[in-house]
């Protein structure tokens, strides 16, 4: 069991400067946040996140950090891509600390950037999806599964069947 003392210095350390004001979400009822990276947004600076009381409310919190981090005031990126650094960086500062990441939110940050991806290929057909997001979301058949994205979408225009239980890419 790992102590909540652990847990909290973790959330503090990662914490940037440009986060102004912490509103806390209750995680029984969600598991996600929100953070306002933009400047012109009327809530820049305010991140909505659980209290990082468990491994899986850190990260989290450490997932909506991440964006102040690494996406302050940028808009550039695909949506995908944004979301892949964002959990990236907070299995690294989660393992940074040695804490282990719950498995249910590895599969959780990996079936959102999956999402995430196939959103993109559905919006820009033909659109360029960086390898290491697709690794992440699908593991070593992650190249099969974008092919198979693909024709799903150019046979039926539509891939609202992508998570299919019996799916064995997923």
């Amino acid at each position: 069991m790992i102590s909540r003392q652990r847990l909290f210095t973790c959330a503090l350390i990662n914490t940037p400067e440009t986060v102004r004001v912490i509103r806390i979400v209750n995680i029984r009822n969600k598991t996600n946040g929100k953070a306002y990276t933009h400047p012109d947004n009327p809530e820049y600076g305010c991140m909505w996140a659980p209290r990082p009381v468990t491994r899986a409310a850190l990260f989290i919190f450490l997932h909506e950090c991440s964006h102040f981090t690494l996406h302050l005031g940028e808009e550039c990126k695909p949506r995908y891509f944004r979301e892949w650094e964002a959990e990236t960086w907070a299995l690294g500062q989660m393992r940074a600390a040695r804490i282990l990441v719950p498995r249910e939110s590895l599969w959780r940050a990996r079936r959102r950037v999956a999402c995430h991806i196939v959103r993109e290929m559905t919006w820009i057909y033909g659109a360029e999806i960086d390898p290491r997001a697709a690794r992440f979301a699908w593991g070593k058949h992650w190249k099969a599964r974008l092919k198979r994205v693909e024709e799903q979408w150019q046979k039926e225009g539509s891939v609202h069947h992508y998570f299919h239980p019996d799916d064995p890419y997923v």
